[in-house]
């Protein structure tokens, strides 16, 4: 049986991952060389990441792979409404469409 505070770690991991992302598109624009280890926003970028993997592992512990992975899809889902937020992106009917159905997945694959 899978512990309510994994589905909470797993949940909670992927809007952390999500963020990773959008703060590494938003130096995306700069030149790649040495200097872009040392921007504080590739720096968040990449802690956020790594946080998120920290997360899913502690998750992890109270919980069966098969039951809290699927969550993990919940990453998309975040970073639509991120960059449509954060970064100013356009959300076609087709991508939410398919928002809805990585949804009705992870209720199909998650609830016990």
């Amino acid at each position: 049986m899978t512990a309510w505070w994994s589905f909470v770690l797993v949940i909670l991991s992927s809007v952390v991952s999500a963020l990773g992302p959008v703060y590494l598109k938003e130096v995306s624009s700069e030149k790649i060389n040495f200097t872009l280890l040392f921007n504080g926003t590739f720096i968040v970028g990449v802690g956020l990441y790594g946080l998120g993997v920290l997360l899913m592992v502690l998750a992890l512990f109270g919980g069966e792979l098969s039951v809290l992975y699927p969550f993990i899809a919940l990453t998309y889902v975040w970073v639509v409404v991120l960059s449509y937020f954060r970064l100013g992106e356009s959300v076609s009917s087709q991508r939410i469409l398919g928002v809805l159905l990585i949804l009705a997945s992870v209720i199909l694959l998650g609830v016990q």
